[in-house]
């Protein structure tokens, strides 16, 4: 109780203005990453009509794996800022974990701002480049029969690393305010422990 006593004094000290930025590209991560997880419906039937087309009527088709890749990349990519948004990326835990919230929050904002943003800069406009010289001239695989244009899923690059971005601004902003009030605000794990207790109380 005095735990949860605390989060909410520390909580309170934030600007509306900064958790309605949080929420808002938190929001974006979010349903983003839950659109495009409907990619896998679609994914899964093009392999099951291939398994049953090859094994059961003896005709395979020369499409089913390359829209099953294509759903893939396309849904790994566009998900993966709202894996950062959830804290399921992988860190090294075995030192992270021993550490003061602050020194987290310290930790996490150097590498945000030494790292990630550049990279994540340098990355957007080659990956934008990628997809610009394939969508005018309509590129098509040659690893492929069928030769499925590429765009499609070359688009998500530069989609994914924009929402990447603007993820990285809202992880930014909470390690400011977990280094600030000592509290680890916005933590998935506290999530994880409140729904395990409701659980067991349940």
């Amino acid at each position: 109780m005095e735990h949860n006593e605390a989060l909410e004094r520390a909580m309170a000290t934030v600007p509306a203005s900064a958790l309605r930025t949080i929420n808002a590209l938190d929001g974006l991560s979010v349903f983003t990453g839950k659109a495009v997880s409907w990619l896998y419906i679609p994914m899964v039937a093009a392999l099951v009509f291939e398994v049953v087309m090859r094994y059961a009527f003896h005709a395979p088709t020369i499409w089913s794996m390359d829209v099953a890749v294509t759903l893939y990349a396309i849904n790994f990519m566009i998900s993966s800022p709202y894996c950062l948004q959830s804290g399921g990326h992988i860190r090294m835990d075995f030192f992270y974990n021993n550490w003061s919230v602050r020194r987290k929050a310290t930790m996490d904002l150097i590498m945000y701002i030494l790292f990630y943003f550049p990279v994540h800069v340098v990355f957007l406009y080659v990956g934008f480049e990628f997809f610009w010289e394939s969508f005018p001239t309509g590129e098509r695989s040659i690893m492929s029969p069928w030769m499925p244009l590429l765009w499609p899923m070359k688009i998500a690059i530069p989609i994914s690393l924009v929402i990447m971005l603007t993820q990285g601004i809202s992880e930014v902003i909470k390690c400011w305010f977990r280094r600030k009030t000592g509290e680890n605000l916005w933590s998935t794990e506290e999530v994880l422990e409140d729904e395990t207790t409701q659980v067991a109380g349940n």
